[in-house]
């Protein structure tokens, strides 16, 4: 018997087309380190909000997928998006514009945020969002 994580791709979209792949089967392959690229893109497309945040967050995540998700209806996708730390610098200085306070406070607290996006948000009216900018910025001194 084949296990969750030892589906192949093909193995894994039939049992996703035929729908036996329950919430906690997707949940659980979204959030694994370990699950592969592909089935990660296909869960970035997944109907369940919980998935797609879970992928988002999930370290093994492409940059391509991460730049989708940014852009997700959900704010907790895009607020997961924001906490990834493989999430490229330019995602980062874009989900600035949403203009939602925790989106900003988890681009300050990403160590791949870039120092002049850093700078910006220390002049954020957010005593949290400044606080968190310039932590990051003494980690890059470092």
């Amino acid at each position: 018997m084949i296990t969750l994580y030892q589906m192949t791709i093909k193995e894994f979209e039939i049992q996703l087309a035929l729908g036996s792949l329950s919430d906690s089967d997707r949940l659980k392959l979204a959030d694994n380190p370990n699950t592969p690229k592909e089935v990660l893109t296909k869960l970035s497309e997944d109907k369940d909000n919980y998935v797609r945040r879970r992928v988002a967050s999930n370290p093994n995540t492409s940059e391509k997928i991460l730049i989708k998700l940014s852009k997700d209806e959900d704010i907790w996708s895009r607020y997961w998006v924001a906490r990834n730390p493989n999430t490229p610098k330019k995602v980062l200085e874009k989900l600035l514009e949403n203009g939602d306070k925790d989106v900003k406070y988890w681009v300050a607290r990403n160590p791949n945020t870039p120092k002049k996006v850093l700078e910006k948000l220390l002049e954020n009216g957010d005593k949290d969002v400044k606080y968190w900018a310039s932590q990051t910025l003494k980690e890059k001194r470092k």
